[in-house]
């Protein structure tokens, strides 16, 4: 071969052979497995998928350096994790107690000269599954709960409100109540008192035509006819007085022993004309020795709304 070479030799000798890197195994708690089972993705973007349970591991990676491989180093870090480059003779970086996150292993090959610029880096990219109860799922999950649990305690603060609100209501309404029928009551009462002096009024005379020598019987007979009516308002009235009396705890009962044949012949005399007036046949029979322990005012009373009632 005819010609001329020439050799620079300056530059040959500047010139690096700097080789590629490839991941090799993955291991996890001293067992080692095959990288590419774990290995995920496309072409443009490749992954290794670990659950939270394999957050300790080591990848182990060699470069291609069959003349500088034995005096060679690799440097290595894990962004996300800890941006400090890692010096090693070894070819494996070792991880323990990752967090579950998104990770980058970056490796560069040192060769013989280890402050080379020119140093190619591999990076595998890796993702550390998060437990079950911290996925986005179960996230959404405590999302609804607590948003759930606020509705909940709102509707039930709700409630409670309206349950407060509505015991009030009804406090106030029984109150008012009360008040009113106090009023009513009050009024009334006061009302029965006023009708006492009349009545006394018309039973006084009724009492002395009864007692005047001078009266003949036709006068005396509606001289009492007036004092009956008159008493009978008077026990009318003296019912409301009493039923007054019940309501605010004043009135007692007392139990004796009464006459109730003389007390049911007294009350059925003063009956007699109306029944006459009326032409209702009206008479009582009972027996004439008759006792009963009794509150003599409430029996009265009974027996005078009972035989009311009947001619009514």
């Amino acid at each position: 071969m005819d010609g001329l070479v020439w050799i620079k030799q300056e530059e040959n000798q500047k010139k690096q052979f700097i080789p590629d890197i490839f991941f090799t195994k993955l291991r996890i708690f001293n067992e080692e497995y095959n990288i590419h089972h774990f290995i995920k993705g496309g072409e443009n973007k490749q992954y290794i998928e670990l659950k939270y349970t394999q957050n300790s591991f080591a990848i182990s990676f060699i470069a291609m350096d069959f003349v500088n491989g034995e005096n060679s180093t690799y440097s290595y870090k894990l962004e996300n994790f800890n941006n400090v480059w890692m010096n090693t003779r070894t070819n494996e970086a070792q991880f323990t107690n990752i967090d579950p996150g998104d990770y980058v292993l970056l490796v560069k090959y040192n060769g013989s000269e280890e402050d080379s610029d020119e140093n190619r880096i591999q990076r595998i990219h890796i993702q550390i599954l998060p437990p079950w109860y911290m996925t986005l799922y179960a996230k959404l999950i405590y999302l609804l709960l607590i948003l759930a649990s606020i509705y909940w305690v709102y509707l039930f603060g709700k409630n409670k409100y309206e349950q407060k609100k509505i015991k009030i209501t009804e406090q106030l309404n029984q109150k008012y109540e009360k008040e009113m029928y106090e009023r009513k009551l009050r009024f009334f009462t006061n009302i029965t008192h006023e009708l006492s002096t009349p009545l006394t009024l018309i039973h006084g005379p009724s009492e002395r035509i009864l007692n005047y020598k001078g009266s003949d019987s036709f006068i005396k007979k509606y001289a009492q006819i007036i004092k009956s009516n008159t008493e009978r308002l008077n026990t009318l009235i003296q019912e409301i007085i009493d039923f007054r009396r019940m309501e605010t705890g004043n009135k007692i009962c007392h139990i004796q022993e009464v006459d109730v044949s003389k007390i049911v012949s007294e009350i059925t005399e003063s009956y007699v004309e109306l029944a006459e007036q009326n032409n209702i046949n009206f008479g009582s029979e009972i027996n004439p020795y008759l006792k009963w322990n009794t509150d003599y005012g409430c029996f009265t009373k009974i027996l005078n709304h009972l035989i009311s009632n009947a001619f009514n």
